[in-house]
């Protein structure tokens, strides 16, 4: 399964010739290993995550990014004019929720169901969930 070359024809708005999605069902180890490998080759940074075995969302996701030479931005938008949110911001905004939940007694493995509409708040709540450990459910409002 060549998964570079399914990415390049999705995003040109083609659907792959090949029966890529019934093989990730079949053999969805091999599927998410060869993700990891091409998301990694086109990247900067490496993640840490090993599919099936040992996963740093908030790593992968977040900091792997600040720590890269291009400090990309995570989210850019419209809204009568543009707005630019870096990861930098992304990582900041994040460890604020963090220590907020941690000094209310917020454990690793305790439950959170988020119920906010999609934004970049919604997005650092998120990401501070996975920072600490949460067990995360989502409910659109």
């Amino acid at each position: 399964m060549d998964i570079d070359k399914i990415i390049l024809q999705l995003e040109h708005g083609r659907m792959p010739k090949s029966n890529w999605l019934q093989e990730s069902y079949q053999n969805p180890e091999l599927f998410w290993q060869e993700v990891f490998y091409s998301a990694g080759n086109q990247r900067s940074a490496t993640p840490t995550s090993e599919p099936f075995s040992y996963y740093n969302f908030y790593y992968d996701l977040v900091l792997r990014h600040i720590k890269s030479k291009t400090k990309g931005i995570a989210f850019q938008w419209y809204d009568g004019h543009w707005q630019k949110y870096s990861y930098y911001d992304l990582a900041v905004f994040s460890q604020i929720i963090c220590q907020n939940w941690q000094n209310q007694g917020v454990q690793p493995g305790q439950k959170i169901c988020i119920i906010m509409t999609p934004s970049v708040i919604y997005i650092a709540v998120l990401m501070a969930s996975l920072k600490l450990g949460l067990v995360i459910s989502y409910l659109p409002p």
